[in-house]
């Protein structure tokens, strides 16, 4: 069964629910620590006195506070993961600005981040789950329904919505069990590499151990310890329990 119609009710489900907006304080100082990475300007508004966390939250001051760096520059207190991914749009948008004035920057800049940086992430999301049930061996079929269930049930739809980092973390963790199973499956190289990076692993061992994990767990899954036959749930739980 070809996918088409899965990414088209996709896509098109995100495209309604999207507002345009950033759809929350945090990702709006992500965005602009997007901006300042590429244009070297300060991302944090240079007006507001430099807090800690705990005595923003205490004053009840904005988040735009920052902190004061090198040569009082000042800077987001925030990581600079999701500006990195909201950095390609926001460069896009900004020459877009420069042909279309009459539109405000932060406005464009977001729509330009929600549906060719955000949308197309949420996507992949749906697709790596879908790939990681089939290599499950789960029917294609079973696979389309239960990622559709998932995606709509869950908040992954909320955070399709709210662009949070959730959504991106998660992308990561599925394509990193997926490619570690797919190396289980096919014994290419470039999944177990790909598995470490999306993982995070530090090293190819612990790459390796986990994966070895995994492998350990397929044979058991197939029957292939003894005497534990392929499809006793039950016996496979005990001779689980009895290792550790």
């Amino acid at each position: 069964m070809k996918l088409k119609p899965l990414i088209i009710v996709i896509v098109l489900w995100l495209i309604v629910i999207n507002t345009g907006t950033m759809g929350s304080p945090d990702t709006v100082v992500r965005l602009r620590s997007a901006h300042a990475l590429w244009a070297w300007t300060e991302e944090a508004n240079s007006r507001l006195p430099s807090l800690s966390s705990r005595e923003i939250v205490e004053k009840n001051f904005s988040i735009d506070t920052g902190v004061t760096g090198v040569d009082g520059k000042r800077y987001s207190p925030y990581e600079p993961g999701q500006s990195f991914l909201m950095l390609p749009g926001d460069f896009l948008a900004t020459k877009l600005n420069q042909a279309f004035p009459f539109i405000p920057q932060d406005k464009l800049s977001s729509l330009v981040v929600n549906f060719l940086i955000f949308i197309p992430i949420n996507l992949a999301v749906v697709l790596a789950s879908f790939w990681l049930i089939c290599l499950l061996g789960f029917d294609r079929k079973v696979a389309k329904l239960s990622v559709l269930t998932w995606f709509l049930g869950t908040t992954v739809l909320s955070y399709a919505q709210v662009n949070w980092q959730n959504n991106q973390l998660l992308l990561f963790t599925l394509l990193g069990y997926a490619c570690a199973l797919a190396y289980i499956q096919k014994r290419q190289f470039i999944f177990a590499s790909l598995s470490g990076i999306f993982l995070g692993f530090g090293s190819f061992n612990t790459a390796r151990r986990t994966i070895q994990g995994y492998e350990a767990m397929n044979m058991i899954r197939k029957g292939q310890i003894k005497n534990v036959e392929k499809g006793d749930v039950i016996g496979q739980i005990s001779f689980i329990n009895e290792i550790y």
